[in-house]
């Protein structure tokens, strides 16, 4: 079985957060991680190298 695509969601909004995760991992079926900060972000892809990125401006 193919690994499920995964992707990482860098924002402060714990809302938005959650939201954007849920969407991603209920009906893409991706694997979704997330971090409040830019540089806790740069932590957890350098860790676990995502396929995608999501960040807001």
């Amino acid at each position: 079985m193919a690994e499920p695509f995964r992707a990482l969601i860098i924002d402060d909004d714990p809302d938005l957060l959650m939201l954007v995760r849920r969407t991603l991992e209920f009906t893409a079926g991706w694997e979704v991680t997330t971090a409040a900060s830019g540089a806790a972000g740069i932590d957890l892809a350098r860790a676990t190298p995502p396929q995608v990125i999501l960040s807001s401006c």
